[in-house]
């Protein structure tokens, strides 16, 4: 067991982005995958009611993402980490 939890708020810090900021984030941010670049975020761009982007930033540097999904049922689901 955990004699003591760590506060890492100061840490880190967290963005929920859609729309075009998407794309900009896989974009500017030296993320290198098959969803960089026009095409690969165009269906996120397209449907910002539907889909946006967890950023986790540690001193303004990338490290972690992942897709918040929002269904029909009005329920948030979160997709895949990525580093």
């Amino acid at each position: 067991m955990f004699s003591e939890l760590v506060d890492v708020s100061d840490l880190f810090t967290h963005h929920i982005i859609s729309g075009d900021g998407i794309a900009d984030v896989y974009n500017n941010r030296e993320i290198f995958n098959c969803m960089t670049g026009a095409l690969g975020t165009a269906l996120y761009v397209a449907n910002p009611d539907v889909v946006q982007l967890l950023v986790i930033e540690e001193r303004d540097v990338l490290k972690g993402r992942a897709l918040l999904w929002k269904t029909e049922q009005g329920f948030t689901v979160m997709d895949r980490v990525h580093p």
